[in-house]
């Protein structure tokens, strides 16, 4: 008897002293994904706390979280707010306790074992301000999506890369290793980090802004370790349509320019515009020739909202002045091109 007491108090302090753990979904008009997300994180084998923010949907997502799982903290933004949405669950979980935060989207699906895993490395590693799981695809598990994150610089910019992408899973590495970015589809994030550094920049609005969350970090001097043996499935970029259609191509090129600018200075400011404003002009040029009319139009967007400093959603095409000036180069280029 008294050894059964005893062996309760034991399992007690065990639970009290388990770093509390919030999982922040963050969903927009994705109700039957978050649905199959939320069976996923009930399954998970490491107690957790979850936050769904809901950036405005009206697809009934609300209401079914309400339903289905009323131990879900939901917050409602109201209207799109993007990625940076993300912040409202973090400051929301931290007032509350938590001691990790983990992004998590709501187009994924989760290991059971997944989140004790990274939890438990967290805790061996604590240099380790955010760490990733390996992500596959949710279409072909065995076949990696994202295995670490690499961003290298060109010419002043910032390029990104995921490491062993579109490679099988039993074929590479099982090694954790330090990384140069985190991807935010699945980021733990130690709380000291956002004490630190603060949360996401959301004047990005979608795009860049793990790549910019992970740059302010390292600078900050955490490190940023990548953890192959817990595993999250994602079924990329559902949201948005994929991410070659128009509103990837935008934010993925404007964002790039301001996440350079951003971490350059402004001594590289005029070399950095000019370069980046040559790229739009030809990439656009390319698109229409292959009459990807969707596609350079948002290209001419980004350039022209990098030009004159517009961050946040997409909104507001050029002037018609410079759709005309597009056009006349265009054209002029074609026909310098056929003598």
């Amino acid at each position: 008897m008294a050894k059964d007491l005893l062996l309760a108090q034991h399992t007690r302090r065990e639970e009290v002293t388990d770093p509390r753990l919030f999982i922040i979904i963050l969903n927009w008009n994705g109700m039957t994904d978050l649905m199959e997300c939320l069976q996923s994180v009930e399954k998970s084998t490491y107690k957790n706390e979850v936050i769904v923010v809901d950036n405005g949907s009206t697809d009934g997502s609300p209401a079914a979280v309400a339903s289905e799982f009323p131990d879900v903290r939901l917050i409602q933004t109201g209207k799109n707010l993007g990625f940076g949405a993300n912040n409202l669950g973090i400051t929301d979980a931290i007032q509350r306790g938590a001691d990790y935060v983990l992004l998590l989207n709501n187009d994924t699906w989760v290991d059971p074992e997944c989140f004790k895993r990274l939890v438990q490395f967290a805790e061996a590693h604590p240099e380790a301000g955010i760490l990733s799981p390996r992500i596959c695809y949710y279409s072909d598990p065995q076949l990696i999506w994202y295995d670490g994150g690499v961003l290298e610089k060109d010419d002043g910019f910032w390029n990104c890369g995921h490491v062993n992408e579109n490679s099988l899973a039993s074929s590479v590495s099982q090694e954790a290793r330090a990384v140069d970015y985190i991807c935010g589809c699945a980021m733990l994030i130690r709380k000291s980090v956002v004490e630190t550094i603060g949360g996401l920049d959301s004047r990005f609005f979608m795009y860049w802004e793990d790549g910019d969350f992970s740059l302010r970090a390292k600078s900050a001097g955490f490190q940023l370790l990548h953890l192959p043996s817990a595993v999250v499935l994602h079924k990329v970029s559902r949201s948005i349509g994929g991410s070659q259609s128009p509103d990837a191509r935008y934010y993925t090129e404007r964002n790039r320019y301001f996440l350079s600018l951003k971490a350059g200075g402004l001594r590289n400011f005029g070399a950095l515009l000019k370069n980046h404003i040559r790229r739009c002009i030809w990439t656009y040029h390319d698109l229409m020739q292959d009459q990807e009319s969707d596609q350079a139009l948002a290209i001419a967007e980004a350039g022209w909202h990098s030009l004159i400093g517009r961050w946040g959603k997409r909104h507001g095409s050029p002037p018609r002045m410079v759709l005309r000036w597009l056009e006349r180069r265009r054209k002029y280029r074609n026909s310098a091109l056929r003598f």
